[in-house]
């Protein structure tokens, strides 16, 4: 069995995103982020390559709000998955109420799909 490395627990919640990665002179954007812990976030990537040690710069929008949440992190990896790139991104840089903010919204929706998926059974009267 793989050892698990992470340290904080990761929300497999989606979130509408996009990201900036400066390439020379061009940069890229694409549409999402797949899930979000404390220290980073997995992104889903079409038609661009990202590598290790990139630096990106995310805009995360929640449910119900407009304004972009930034997030500046840096690719710590990238792989293939079905035909879609998928990227791991350590956040450097956030707002602390923003990540806050970020953190709440996904502990919630994590709670709701997980309480859907429970076969627990309240004790008998």
């Amino acid at each position: 069995m793989k050892k698990e490395r992470r340290k904080f627990i990761r929300f497999d919640i989606p979130l509408k995103a996009d990201v900036n990665v400066q390439f020379s002179t061009s940069s890229v954007s694409f549409c999402g982020a797949k899930d979000f812990s404390r220290k980073g976030l997995r992104l889903v990537v079409h038609g661009v390559s990202l590598s290790k040690g990139l630096v990106a710069v995310v805009n995360v929008y929640l449910p119900g709000n407009d304004k972009p949440i930034l997030v500046k992190g840096k690719v710590a990896w990238a792989k293939d998955n079905k035909g879609e790139l998928e990227a791991g991104l350590t956040i450097e840089d956030i707002d602390k109420g923003k990540k806050s903010d970020i953190l709440d919204y996904v502990y919630g929706e994590w709670r709701k799909k997980n309480r859907r998926n429970s076969k627990w059974i309240s004790p008998p009267d």
